[in-house]
C-alpha cells in the first residue's frame, strides 16, 4: 500500500477525521469524490463546495440548516 502524500491526500485524511466518514477518493478523470455530508468525528458536517459564497464567506446551506436546528423564530424572520 502507497501513501498519498499531497496536499489531496492530506485533504482527505483531514475530512475523514472530522466528518467520521471516510476519505475522499480519486476517480480515474482526477475528480475527487468527496464522502457524503455526515456527523462524526469532531461533529463537523462536510458541505457542498457549491454552497459556499466567496462574498459572504459562508456555506448559506450550512448556516440555514443551524438556524432553522436551533434558531426557529430567527429563521423564520419573527
Amino acid at each position: 500500500m502507497t501513501t498519498d502524500t499531497s496536499e489531496q491526500g492530506l485533504e482527505s485524511v483531514i475530512v475523514a477525521a472530522m466528518t467520521g466518514a471516510g476519505a475522499a477518493t480519486s476517480a480515474a478523470d482526477g475528480v475527487v469524490n468527496e464522502a457524503t455530508a455526515l456527523y462524526g468525528g469532531t461533529g463537523w458536517v462536510l458541505g457542498d463546495w457549491r454552497d459556499y459564497d466567496r462574498d459572504y464567506a459562508v456555506d448559506l446551506v450550512q448556516v440555514r440548516a443551524f438556524l432553522d436546528a436551533t434558531q426557529r423564530k430567527a429563521a423564520d424572520g419573527n
